[in-house]
């Protein structure tokens, strides 16, 4: 008969798990951090973990976060695969014929075509998403093995290229999806089991904001767990790597970090009248984050429909923390209405909560943007290409540049890539006093929370979250529309702000 874990027990096990993590830092935790990461795994279900309890506290060398759009993130993505010896472990949720899946396919058959050149043997490329089509979801397998696509359809269904110029890959191509809401949203790379990749950006041919974080450290390995433990057939699929062959290209390692895997299993019963939130990672710690806040949050997320989060904001702002939140019109309507019943979308429940804060005249200031789309002379033509017509020549095919975040005089932040032309926003961040950041696929709404799977992480640093929450309000400054929340009247209010501001 299974024992039953009592309240002291899972007591006990927190406290281990927070002393063992503790000594593994350069830096002891300060004791409002540690009483966040109590409350925090106090309240976890240990059932929704994915990944052993251990993995979920872990440490991270933080080497580059890019803001772009889509295609540029995939450029930056693909064009790392050339330092692969072993393995990719490629995953992204939606799967459409775009520009994107031609720089993927690219990038592929020249990996295929360098291992052969070099006569080396086939390096594994495991590809991995869950939405390709309304059909394809429709009759999608429910078995948790998935669905592993024969190499006849990768050229005709999926938009890559044939078998016979990919001998140099050792290649499977799977999905999973699980009726009727729940998809795999989670979004990363691996690389030969050393380096994370960590987008917000899928294959696809939207032209939205998006986000890219390259992290290396220990919490790649929990990041190759939770994939073994979601996606993995076998144990074959992911033997013992070999030791490298000549020493690693130094990376960047100032920062080492204390971070925290947020995974999210995904949830078949959407329970459309059930509004508490699952007590998952993500859920648990992003709650516990909000209620300790002291100062500040900053939350960009494209749709806003999770109650749970709501009630957390409004509890912070009675404490007098200050909330900016930066989200978009319109963006997957009917997906928003679906998945919470019929009965909410990111206008409306922005709107009641401006007005429950003008109600209750609590001491916290809250600032709500929405995104309003690409600079004057940066658009999008009808066949789906950006238009660079306007001040800027080089927006096209993939090609990344550079632009400087203004107003921020400690950090002059590089942007990579064209950022200019997106006309919406799909990046999902979450800065908590500039010393929490949460970055991942997660979104501020109820798929997300309840019937998606989706993985995060939360990084704790104070140079890491200045870095991430200054680059993003320079890029949105000038591409964002504020809305009174009080008595303030329309007039605008800098998304960006002075530093004592934000």
């Amino acid at each position: 008969m299974a024992t039953v874990p009592t309240s002291h027990s899972y007591s006990s096990l927190t406290d281990t798990l927070l002393t063992n993590f503790s000594s593994s830092l350069p830096h002891p935790l300060t004791p409002s951090q540690h009483q966040l990461l109590t409350n925090y795994l106090s309240n976890l279900d240990h059932s929704t973990t994915v990944v052993p309890l251990p993995s979920l506290l872990t440490t991270s060398h933080p080497q580059s976060f890019e803001i772009s759009n889509g295609l540029c993130v995939t450029k930056s993505i693909t064009s790392a695969f050339d330092s692969a010896e072993h393995e990719i472990l490629f995953v992204t949720c939606f799967w459409a014929k775009s520009r994107s899946l031609n720089l993927l396919s690219s990038a592929l058959r020249q990996l295929s075509q360098k291992r052969l050149a070099e006569n080396k043997k086939p390096i594994r490329v495991r590809i991995c998403f869950s939405s390709r089509s309304l059909t394809q979801k429709l009759f999608h397998t429910a078995s948790p093995r998935g669905h592993v696509c024969p190499p006849s359809t990768w050229a005709s269904q999926l938009g890559l290229p044939p078998p016979e110029d990919l001998i140099g890959l050792d290649l499977t191509v799977k999905s999973l999806f699980f009726l009727p809401f729940s998809i795999l949203h989670s979004k990363f790379t691996i690389i030969d089991r050393t380096t994370l990749f960590l987008p917000s950006a899928n294959i696809s041919h939207e032209i939205w904001l998006e986000q890219l974080s390259v992290f290396t450290g220990a919490l790649v390995s929990s990041f190759v767990t939770f994939w073994a433990r979601i996606w993995a057939s076998s144990p074959t699929d992911l033997p013992p790597l070999p030791p490298p062959s000549q020493p690693a290209t130094p990376r960047t390692q100032r920062l080492l970090l204390p971070t925290l895997l947020l995974p999210q299993p995904h949830h078949r019963n959407p329970r459309f009248w059930f509004s508490a939130p699952r007590k998952t990672p993500q859920n648990m710690f992003l709650l516990s984050l909000l209620d300790n806040a002291a100062e500040s949050a900053f939350i960009l997320s494209p749709n806003f429909t999770c109650k749970p989060v709501m009630r957390a904001i409004v509890r912070a702002l009675e404490r007098g923390v200050n909330v900016d939140i930066v989200t978009a019109r319109r963006m997957m309507l009917v997906e928003q209405i679906v998945t919470t019943g019929g009965t909410d979308w990111t206008e409306f429940m922005l709107w009641r909560l401006r007005r429950k804060v003008r109600a209750l005249r609590i001491p916290g200031r809250l600032r709500v943007w929405y995104y309003t789309g690409a600079e004057e002379g940066w658009g999008v033509s009808g066949d789906g290409d950006e238009n660079t017509e306007g001040d800027n020549e080089a927006a096209d095919n993939g090609h990344v540049d550079t632009a400087t975040i203004e107003n921020t005089p400690e950090y002059q932040w590089e942007l990579i890539g064209t950022h200019r032309i997106a006309v919406l926003t799909h990046v999902k961040a979450v800065v908590v006093d500039r010393e929490w950041t949460v970055l991942g696929s997660a979104n501020v709404d109820r798929a997300s929370w309840w019937t998606s799977q989706e993985c995060s992480v939360a990084v704790l640093g104070r140079e890491w979250a200045e870095r991430v929450e200054y680059g993003l309000r320079g890029v949105l400054k000038g591409r964002v529309e504020y809305v009174p929340v009080g008595a303030e009247g329309a007039e605008e209010v800098d998304v960006v702000g002075r530093r004592e501001e934000v």
